[in-house]
């Protein structure tokens, strides 16, 4: 099938939700309010969300009660993308949504190992109706990492959970969720693989270099949190970046001190990660601004093929977190400048 049928339906579509995210009028009108109830008026009456509102009143919603409401938007429009592919297609958005299960169970790992009450976590999250690989409601049941290996039994999951029981508690979360994400991007990799030449190029380039910033992360984070020792970091790297080779990697992981590596990845195409002096309190937030930017210049790079589906996903995805940025900015008294240093859109 020629890229031109193949996405000339789903890019019709795309081009009408498009349409509908918001604009920076919209955000900087959201900034200049006070009250969430102003915010959540504002977005019923001006904007795409308007339906989100037509079931519930509007002055008693809390913060919680918006992130599900959000949480159930976002999901609803990216699960309609799946029925517009067929094939390898169909088969890398389930992939794709598999990282909102993996981030799910993330915060089932991190609730258990806590001791924190799993119902709690339950109550906000919003789970996918697309193919699921484990059972939620199994899940909702368990009182203890132990009882989590057991519920994830028939599942991929299972075995990358259950070799880290025997770690000590501080490192156990670290090596759980590294070797959830290094499954993932595996499987990821290995579907983008099927793909045509046209589509396979674009999708490299930009899941190389979310792979380059990750392992900078993890690298900074395993030295400074976790103190591992360098051979663990570099067996713990995701190979398939953009920039950063193997011979780099081990480089990095092999540096004498952490300052070592800030000083490396200082030098090289990510230096903008570590170039102000609070570099760790943003650099999650300059990660995801970095992979938005580079959406968006891929898209204007490519047409009728596989980008402009997942330009959209991230671009609905990041505004659905800038608006619970700007909802918690309020809640603590941020003013409109202070705000804006969190936002990944609107800078």
């Amino acid at each position: 099938m020629g890229n031109v049928r193949r996405f000339a339906a789903i890019n019709t579509k795309i081009r009408s939700l498009e349409g509908q995210l918001l604009n920076n009028k919209d955000y900087e009108n959201l900034l200049e309010m006070s009250e969430l109830s102003e915010m959540t008026a504002y977005l019923k009456n001006n904007t795409s969300y308007s339906e989100l509102f037509d079931s519930v009143v509007v002055d008693e919603l809390t913060i919680d009660h918006l992130e599900v409401l959000f949480k159930r938007e976002l999901f609803r429009k990216i699960q309609g993308f799946i029925h517009y592919f067929v094939d390898d297609y169909k088969q890398l958005f389930r992939i794709l949504f598999m990282r909102y299960e993996i981030e799910d169970l993330k915060l089932f790992i991190r609730s258990l190992v806590r001791s924190e009450d799993i119902s709690k976590i339950m109550e906000h999250m919003v789970i996918l109706s697309v193919r699921k690989t484990f059972d939620y409601e199994k899940l909702s049941r368990v009182r203890s990492l132990e009882e989590l290996v057991v519920a994830l039994e028939g599942t991929p999951y299972h075995d990358l959970i259950q070799y880290y029981m025997n770690e000590s508690p501080e490192r156990r979360i670290f090596y759980m969720e590294m070797n959830l994400d290094r499954y993932y991007f595996k499987k990821l990799i290995a579907q983008v693989e099927k793909l045509s030449g046209i589509d396979q190029k674009p999708v490299k380039e930009i899941l190389g270099k979310n792979t380059d910033i990750l392992n900078i992360q993890w690298i900074y984070r395993g030295r400074k949190f976790y103190r591992l020792t360098s051979e663990e970091l570099l067996n713990y790297t995701l190979l398939g970046g953009h920039a950063l080779k193997y011979k780099t990697l081990k480089q990095l992981c092999y540096a004498a001190s952490r300052e070592d590596v800030t000083n490396f990845i200082r030098e090289g195409p990510y230096g903008f990660l570590v170039d102000r002096d609070d570099f760790e309190v943003f650099m999650e937030l300059n990660m995801e601004r970095y992979i938005y930017d580079e959406f968006l210049k891929l898209k204007k790079r490519n047409y009728m093929n596989i980008i402009e589906s997942m330009v959209y996903m991230h671009q609905l995805e990041y505004e659905v977190r800038d608006l619970f940025t700007i909802f918690e900015a309020k809640r603590y008294g941020f003013g409109k400048e202070e705000t804006k240093k969190y936002l990944v859109r609107i800078r």
